[in-house]
């Protein structure tokens, strides 16, 4: 390869990873849309990089410019519903969600990662109404912010946790957690009791618990999440929801292939 192609290679992967890391920061602020000057500050792109991925985006369909805020466009739709299509892990859920939360009046969340993000993939609305980070599917958040995210965190191993840290530290450590010594006490204190509790630490007066979902062979491929008004949960009934949600996150389990750890079509 000549020394003229290996650089053209090189700026269109760096032109590619820019563009996903731009729809990744606008997904993140979906319902309120992120303007030009918000974009340039998180990405550090001048003003004249920053357009130019915004105007092929903008072609695809993949963002939208309303009012000058950008968010994800409509074209993204087709490859959500591709990734669904392929990997149908929300179809299975939908009932043992929709189980949890008939049960406990709670909304109930199935959670999966996203390299550095958690991502909401299926949802079940409970009776009583509580704030959450996962307000619909294709909801985003850094991932070890909440219960559900925690738990994902948890599960990785010390490289690729030091990775999502370093990536979402300004996130995570400050507003939510003292220091990095606290963020790690936390992920700690999730592996070994084998689920995540915010006891009205992300939103005042609502209780997060999340357990993970693993497949047969012990993998974690994604979590459960429940918000609940954080007055009605004592220690009795925490426990009683726990067990729930534990039920169905095995249920969940046992659909996925311990193989290749995707939901065997037979099984939708």
């Amino acid at each position: 390869m000549s020394k003229t192609a290996s650089r053209t290679q090189a700026s269109g992967t760096q032109a590619l990873d820019r563009a996903i890391g731009l729809m990744r920061i606008i997904a993140t602020s979906q319902s309120t849309g992120l303007t030009a000057r918000e974009l340039s500050k998180h990405t550090g792109l001048t003003q004249a990089t920053l357009y130019r991925q915004l105007q092929a985006l903008e072609k695809h369909g993949l963002v939208e410019n309303e009012a000058k805020r950008y968010r994800i466009g409509r074209g993204a739709l087709f490859f959500a519903a591709a990734a669904f299509e392929a990997d149908p892990l929300h179809k299975v859920a939908q009932r043992p969600l929709r189980r949890v939360a008939q049960a406990t009046g709670c909304s109930t969340a199935l959670v999966i990662a996203q390299d550095t993000l958690a991502m909401c993939a299926a949802r079940a609305e409970g009776t009583f109404t509580a704030r959450t980070i996962y307000s619909n599917v294709g909801a985003t958040a850094p991932l070890g912010l909440g219960s559900s995210s925690l738990c994902l965190l948890a599960a990785l191993d010390d490289n690729e946790a030091t990775h999502v840290i370093e990536a979402n530290r300004q996130v995570l450590i400050g507003p939510y957690f003292l220091d990095e010594l606290a963020l790690r006490t936390a992920i700690g204190q999730v592996q070994r009791d084998g689920y995540a509790r915010d006891p009205g630490e992300i939103f005042q007066d609502v209780f997060g618990l999340a357990v993970p979902v693993r497949s047969e062979t012990g993998k974690t491929i994604a979590a459960i999440g429940l918000s609940a008004v954080l007055e009605r949960i004592d220690a009795a009934r925490e426990k009683w929801i726990l067990s729930v949600m534990q039920e169905a996150a095995e249920e969940i389990g046992r659909a996925v292939n311990p193989v290749t750890g995707h939901i065997p079509y037979k099984a939708q």
